[in-house]
């Protein structure tokens, strides 16, 4: 914990080093830095590194963005009613 109250004295990212922490380790850094109120950074990349986690164990993509699932849904539509792998403007058109 000293360590982390030292990178959030000089600001430095614990961001690389996060990535290879336990769960459990990082929601207890976690709500140590909540207690504390050691460093918004500190507390942020702890979120974005748990965020990452659960996205990738309950979606399958800890990159996934609102609306993804939606642009996939749909691209996969438009590719079962055109046939095409690649959508074109117009191949909707085309098929019809």
């Amino acid at each position: 914990f000293m360590l982390l109250k030292a990178l959030a004295i000089f600001e430095a990212s614990i961001s690389s080093v996060s990535g290879a922490l336990p769960v459990k380790l990082l929601i207890d850094l976690l709500n140590f830095s909540l207690a504390n109120d050691v460093a918004g950074k500190v507390s942020s990349a702890l979120a974005i590194e748990l965020d990452k986690r659960l996205k990738g164990a309950l979606l399958g993509d800890e990159n996934y963005k609102l609306g993804d699932a939606t642009k996939r849904t749909i691209a996969g539509a438009v590719k079962a009613f055109t046939g095409k792998d690649e959508y074109s403007f117009g191949d909707i058109t085309n098929t019809v």
